[in-house]
């Protein structure tokens, strides 16, 4: 059986019967066959990965209905990670929408950091932000300190 029944416990373990032959668990000489990385990226700049991921989600998964149907099961609680070839903003997305709310939250995947728009985005979720966007953030203000010397002057 795959990691995750160790993760879920024996109450889940029989709900994802299916999981093992997912993509994602694939194993060829002992190792994956995918760095898990792809499903469950570490940080917001790693796009490609999770874009990577997904693809072979929706290209070779045989359980990608099971695995969609599992993460939009709101009793399951799937908040993080690929699952289903769905990322967390897009099931959070599609909740919303069953819900009858408007999203207007940008998913962390589709941000520019290193950007203006990044350092928006980091702020109006009340987080630090990332390296890229915190180098943006001091040079906006930076420049703003000069604008000010100079009204001064």
């Amino acid at each position: 059986m795959s990691n995750l029944s160790a993760i879920y416990g024996t109450a889940t373990r029989e709900a994802l019967t299916w999981h093992g032959q997912g993509a994602c668990q694939r194993v060829e000489d002992g190792r994956p066959k995918h760095d898990p990385d792809l499903w469950w990226p570490t940080s917001s700049t790693e796009v490609g990965w999770i874009l990577e991921g997904k693809r072979i989600c929706l290209t070779q998964c045989p359980v990608l209905e099971q695995c969609r149907a599992y993460a939009l099961d709101r009793a399951n609680g799937e908040k993080w990670g690929t699952w289903g070839g769905t990322d967390e903003w897009e099931r959070h997305i599609i909740w919303a929408r069953q819900d009858g709310r408007r999203v207007h939250k940008v998913p962390m995947h589709l941000v520019e950091h290193g950007t203006t728009r990044g350092v928006n985005w980091h702020e109006g979720r009340g987080e630090r932000p990332c390296m890229e966007c915190l180098s943006v953030k001091r040079a906006r203000q930076r420049e703003r300190d000069q604008r000010k010397k100079q009204v001064a002057s």
